[in-house]
């Protein structure tokens, strides 16, 4: 199915409340645009949608086209390290998981010192962006899709994902931007969404900025991002949200291979031996990193059979946390949990506990 312009669901109704909360969400890029270039927090105005303002289409950027190199650049550019801006764009591309986040890192290089507004924030002539519309368009031009794998639906990057506000649960779940745990490593073209509150579509003071993650180079971990100064390259940090999220793009066209899996784990239990009354039942949580919504089996141990078998299915949530219920049996039971390979992430098998029912 060929790509198309679609705005994502941010809960279950496409009407009037869903472009009040996108809208809502996305204007904090302004907040922290003036906050970047010197001046105090601000009040959040209200950009007009993507599309259908009358002001910038989807046509105006729909032909953009990433580069396949470094270069190109402002003759103005710098990076906050000792290493020329070509230097730390090679770096960068060369450590990206996928060729669309490659050329994603090229594009954003490619329009350094391009000039930020919000309103005009899909312009090509200037070229100029907000924080979100750089991210967007970038990945965009890099020729990335997203899938929704439930119905098939595939959709262009951008404006599916056009504000920091559009970066919620139901919009990335079960498509192919993974959402990754909170201690899950970044590698380069990882989008890191910075907001207030408990998810960008509920940001405290409608506050709220994207940036592209460079990875570790010349000493500092470096972000590339769009902001008052402009678009450029900084340290990365987070001096002024409560909260972020950081997501991976996963091609549908070149796909990481076996080799590619990062690795998974299931954290300990906190106890080795749990005891309750038999016929009871004990509420559990454990994290699985990295993904959220990612299936997760509780598996008992039977010694018999010398052998674990799936005793109930579950998935995480928020930051890889899956909260699930142990039957306390009369006696003794060893229970653990797995979290099967998926296409990006390697099998993980936590350590076993004993419960005993008395």
């Amino acid at each position: 199915m060929t790509g198309h312009d679609v705005r994502p669901s941010a809960g279950p109704s496409l009407g009037r409340p869903l472009r009040f909360r996108l809208a809502v969400a996305g204007a904090g890029c302004a907040t922290i645009a003036s906050v970047l270039a010197g001046a105090g927090p601000a009040a959040a105005n209200y950009p007009p949608a993507p599309e259908g303002s009358g002001r910038v289409g989807v046509k105006a950027y729909g032909n953009e086209v990433a580069p396949t190199s470094c270069g190109g650049w402002n003759s103005s550019a710098s990076v906050p390290v000792s290493l020329s801006v070509a230097a730390v764009c090679a770096k960068a591309t060369a450590s990206a998981p996928t060729t669309e986040a490659r050329r994603a890192l090229m594009y954003a290089f490619k329009y350094q010192g391009a000039g930020y507004s919000q309103w005009n924030r899909d312009s090509l002539n200037p070229p100029m962006f907000d924080c979100s519309s750089m991210i967007g368009r970038a990945y965009r031009a890099a020729g990335a899709k997203i899938k929704r794998y439930s119905s098939g639906e595939v959709m262009n990057f951008y404006p599916y994902f056009g504000w920091t506000g559009a970066y919620t649960t139901d919009a990335y779940q079960g498509t192919n931007l993974m959402r990754l745990a909170s201690n899950a490593p970044m590698v380069p073209g990882d989008i890191i969404i910075q907001f207030n509150g408990s998810n960008p579509a509920n940001s405290a003071g409608n506050a709220g900025h994207a940036q592209m993650y460079l990875g570790t180079i010349g000493g500092s971990r470096l972000v590339i991002h769009s902001s008052g100064g402009g678009l450029k390259v900084v340290k990365y940090g987070n001096g002024w949200f409560s909260n972020e999220w950081h997501f991976r793009y996963k091609s549908l066209t070149t796909p990481l291979t076996a080799a590619d899996r990062v690795d998974s784990q299931v954290t300990p239990w906190k106890y080795q031996t749990y005891t309750a009354p038999a016929n009871t039942v004990l509420h559990k949580r454990l994290q699985v990193t990295p993904e959220d919504g990612r299936v997760v089996y509780l598996q008992r141990f039977l010694p018999y059979w010398k052998r674990w078998i799936n005793y109930s299915q579950s998935a995480t949530g928020d930051s890889g946390i899956v909260p699930f219920d142990i039957p306390m049996f009369k006696g003794r039971m060893s229970w653990r949990l797995t979290a099967p390979a998926t296409p990006y992430s390697k099998a993980a098998v936590g350590p076993a506990a004993v419960f005993i029912g008395s």
